[in-house]
């Protein structure tokens, strides 16, 4: 994207013919999975995979409307002034506490004031996304050399539901293992059988009398300002604002969180047949409400 407002900034003749040459590898060959995997190793992976199929169904939201059909995306915000922002970070800090998994914590115990099923609002399950791109060869992931590629895998995480801090206590480990995916030599080597196995999964439909998943995927952009410039060419192309959306057909809304000119921003993408604005909004304010509380700040 930086890359993309600079080029418009500054445009640049463009020859088209030979893009192929340049295409990026897929992520396996990028990052070097093992593709002959050891039947343990095969094993691993189904292990892995049942974490989050054999604890279903599980914490979530409730849905408003019932239906079958899915429609248009929509998508609602709340974004934090820097003070409360700046507040955030060094609560979290103080706490030994990403503020991903502050925000995360803070989402489950969301989705528990709101659930009416005590069974499944003991237990938390969903998917967590890392991404492959600092920990391959650049010449594989640079945009300025090679089209932009999708570096992206899921993994479970499911455990006992508590209060905010125990929570973000069972979170912890899972998000450093998201910031380093090859901190595990054993789960490098299952991770291509995973892949295919999960591919499998997503092809079949629940088994009878299991309800679709509906707890929000929770996503960190990060800090938008190591990516974008804000400005290009003296001035010549300004980015004002931002915001990332995705197309939602299911039950499971996509949470994005991300910081840009020191302002946080807590982001829903939903489905409009399954859920109204007004509840995702309100949502979301409860998702920030818990936040503030259990870090003690007050909103400005």
């Amino acid at each position: 994207m930086n890359i993309l407002f600079k080029s418009l900034a500054e445009p640049s003749r463009i020859s088209f013919g030979d893009e192929g040459k340049r295409l990026s590898p897929g992520r396996d060959e990028a990052a070097k999975f093992p593709q002959n995997v050891s039947q343990e190793d095969d094993d691993a992976a189904t292990s892995l995979l049942m974490e989050y199929s054999t604890n279903l169904p599980a914490l979530g939201l409730p849905v408003e409307l019932v239906n079958e059909i899915s429609g248009a995306f929509r998508r609602i915000e709340s974004t934090l002034p820097p003070a409360t922002t700046t507040s955030i970070i060094a609560a979290c800090k103080a706490r030994d506490l990403s503020v991903t998994a502050a925000v995360h914590a803070a989402l489950i115990v969301a989705l528990q004031e709101l659930s009416s099923d005590a069974y499944a609002a003991e237990r938390y399950t969903s998917w967590g996304t890392f991404n492959y791109r600092p920990y391959v060869n650049l010449d594989h992931t640079n945009p300025a050399t090679h089209p932009v590629a999708v570096m992206l895998s899921r993994l479970p995480i499911t455990f006992t539901t508590s209060d905010f801090y125990e929570n973000a206590s069972s979170l912890k480990p899972f998000y450093k293992q998201l910031q380093d995916p090859f901190n595990s030599a054993a789960l490098h080597a299952m991770l291509a059988a995973y892949t295919r196995k999960c591919a499998a999964l997503i092809n079949q439909p629940l088994p009878p009398g299991v309800p679709q998943p509906t707890e929000p995927l929770v996503d960190s952009v990060g800090i938008l300002d190591r990516y974008l410039d804000g400005r290009y060419g003296q001035g010549a192309v300004e980015i004002t604002n931002f915001w990332l959306g995705g197309v939602v057909l299911t039950r499971q809304p996509l949470f994005h969180v991300w910081s840009w000119q020191g302002e946080m921003t807590l982001s829903m993408c939903y489905n409009e047949q399954f859920y109204t604005s007004k509840f995702m909004g309100a949502f979301v304010e409860s998702v920030v409400g818990v936040l503030l509380k259990e870090l003690d700040i007050e909103r400005e």
